[in-house]
């Protein structure tokens, strides 16, 4: 197995509470990023710590479980199941005020088999920074706005 760190960053001009908001809702961060995503067991304050969404269709999406949220500063979680040959994945989304705006980082650890890694570093930052760039745009178009809890 081999190790893979994957870091993506994204400026938005938009404050950090904006982005913050829209990243802890599931279902309207997965609309904004191009992503389907469904909130499927709700934890603390709905998308908070144990809650789980699922990415993709059903039965054959990833699952994903919260474990940590620190208001307007990150959301950590971890592939709960069907993560296929990527294991120990755990990955946050940061948002920092940067340049009248908000940076947002999307760091992602986990280990796959050696044959996978090469590819999977040239694929996964290509998709997740197309996934940062289209949710930078619905939210600074004002297009993104995150579901009423």
């Amino acid at each position: 197995m081999k190790s893979v760190h994957i870091a993506v960053h994204r400026q938005i001009a938009c404050p950090v509470g904006d982005v913050f908001e829209l990243l802890k809702d599931s279902e309207a961060m997965g609309k904004a990023a191009g992503m389907p995503m469904t909130l499927i067991v709700e934890g603390e304050d709905r998308d908070g710590p144990g809650a789980v969404r699922r990415v993709g269709p059903p039965v054959v999406g990833v699952e994903e479980t919260i474990i940590e949220v620190i208001p307007n500063e990150l959301i950590r979680y971890r592939i709960s199941r069907n993560g296929g040959p990527i294991k120990n994945y755990e990955a946050q989304m940061r948002v920092e005020a940067k340049n009248g705006g908000t940076e947002l980082s999307w760091i992602m650890d986990f280990e796959v088999p050696w044959a996978l890694s090469g590819p999977l570093r040239i694929t996964l930052p290509k998709v997740a920074g197309f996934a940062l760039k289209r949710l930078g745009k619905q939210l600074e178009s004002g297009q993104a706005v995150p579901s009423a809890s």
